[in-house]
């Protein structure tokens, strides 16, 4: 291959030619964080960009880390076109969504919440607020929140329940007195109120999943003793039903086995949302 002065010549069979997939997707994160950083973007638009960060986070767990982890389980370990391996690529995602995701955090927190206070649109913690702006959210949660919102035990006649993908939940420890053994109680944020609560006079938001944590004494008012979590689970998008078979003549397209492919699919698909 003739290369002019200065370059050098790349074989098409060389790993160097190739970049990876998975850390190219990042590579675009990379980019939309830039934006949610650059100053010169109007404030709105820096909030917008790191939302869509989030969202980017969560199609990438989602198709590229689910699929890297199910190569894994069936043994893969043949390098691909860019010479890493399913492991190699997994613990080089892993070092990159971590880096990225203490950048974003530093952003949020030292950069755009107090721009947003600036503006007169401060993002609140529960916690900092006076007794009468929680008396006036205590309100809202009796009136608004708490009749659509069902408390799930757990227990040896209630399984675990499911938890649907990307959901907003709060993992709840009760201790009661009469009781042996702490409960554990799941809440799902529920997704058809407004994640922001406003404050009374226009003095900021606070998080919907606050609000209702604020009021777990009153939901279980027997309890001695109440700790709770945040948490969410992203699960991995249901991989090419063709990604196992190695050649072409494998694929098998009798009508029993597109038949159990459907039905694996469809099942699949109403326990992933």
């Amino acid at each position: 291959m003739s290369t002019r002065t200065g370059e050098r010549s790349a074989s098409i069979d060389s790993p160097s030619s190739y970049i990876n997939r998975e850390l190219s997707w990042l590579a675009f994160a990379r980019r939309v964080l830039a934006l949610a950083e650059d100053p010169a973007e109007p404030l709105l638009e820096r909030v917008k960009f790191a939302g869509i960060m989030g969202m980017i986070y969560d199609e990438f767990a989602m198709k590229r880390i689910g699929g890297l982890r199910r190569q894994l389980e069936r043994g893969k370990s043949t390098p691909g076109p860019d010479g890493m391996t399913p492991a190699e690529e997994l613990s080089a995602c892993r070092a990159e969504l971590f880096a990225q995701a203490r950048l974003i955090s530093r952003l949020v927190e030292r950069e755009l919440r107090p721009a947003l206070a600036a503006e007169g649109l401060p993002i609140r913690d529960v916690l900092d607020l006076d007794e009468a702006a929680r008396d006036r959210l205590r309100a809202v949660f009796r009136d608004t929140i708490e009749p659509i919102l069902p408390p799930l035990a757990v227990d040896a006649a209630h399984p675990f329940p499911f938890i649907s993908n990307l959901g907003l939940n709060i993992a709840v420890r009760v201790r009661e007195g009469s009781r042996p053994r702490s409960r554990f109680v799941r809440i799902k944020v529920p997704p058809n109120r407004p994640r922001w609560v406003p404050l009374p006079g226009g003095k900021g938001f606070v998080p919907l999943e606050q609000v209702i944590a604020l009021n777990l004494s009153d939901m279980f008012p027997d309890a001695d003793e109440i700790e709770h979590s945040f948490f969410r689970v992203t699960r991995g998008a249901k991989d090419d039903p063709w990604s196992h078979v190695e050649t072409e003549e494998e694929r098998d397209f009798s009508p029993g086995a597109l038949l159990g492919m459907v039905t694996a699919e469809l099942t699949a698909r109403k326990y992933a949302g």
